[in-house]
């Protein structure tokens, strides 16, 4: 019997509307969802809804609304598929585990295509599991914070020289 999956997909800014980060991570997620014999039952975007604070969580997001639904036993025997656990969150380690052991608490198995993993619900004991989801979610909270600090320093410049008249170029 094949399971159904639903399929996240994210992007954090306007800048990234412009690419084909949606289109890239649901051909990998059908892809990968068929690989496995999984049947998806839909897609859900955030798009524009950054993980590194959390607003691809909020009231308002397809993620949210997803957690409420699965909360309720409405997904309980479905497959999440996601391409990394940065897709969920970028808030660190602690947030990215709780997020996906909730989901899997409530039957959900939670599927990253492009490593292959699946986190999957009832198994409590796996130890290399659960090692490698606060690595990988450390590993993309660094990475926003990194970028983060970038762009707020490349700002800070900016604005600087445009307050002492030596800024050339656009804003």
């Amino acid at each position: 019997m094949s399971r159904n999956a639903i399929i996240y997909a994210r992007f954090s800014s306007a800048e990234q509307s412009k690419g084909y980060s949606l289109e890239r991570q649901r051909k990998y997620a059908i892809q990968f969802a068929t690989d496995n014999g999984w049947s998806v039952e839909k897609t859900i975007t955030d798009e524009g809804r950054s993980a590194f604070r959390g607003a691809n969580r909020l009231e308002g997001s397809a993620l949210h609304d997803f957690e409420l639904e699965t909360r309720n036993g409405l997904h309980r025997g479905k497959v999440l598929i996601i391409e990394n656990v940065d897709r969920l969150s970028r808030q660190g380690a602690k947030a990215a585990a709780q997020l996906i052991w909730a989901l899997n608490e409530q039957g959900v198995d939670v599927a990253t295509w492009q490593d292959g993993y699946v986190y999957q619900a009832g198994n409590n004991g796996d130890l290399m599991e659960l090692f490698s989801v606060i690595i990988k979610a450390q590993m993309a909270f660094e990475e926003s914070d990194k970028k983060s600090k970038r762009t707020k320093a490349t700002w800070k410049k900016r604005f600087e020289q445009i307050a002492d008249g030596t800024h050339k170029g656009p804003i």
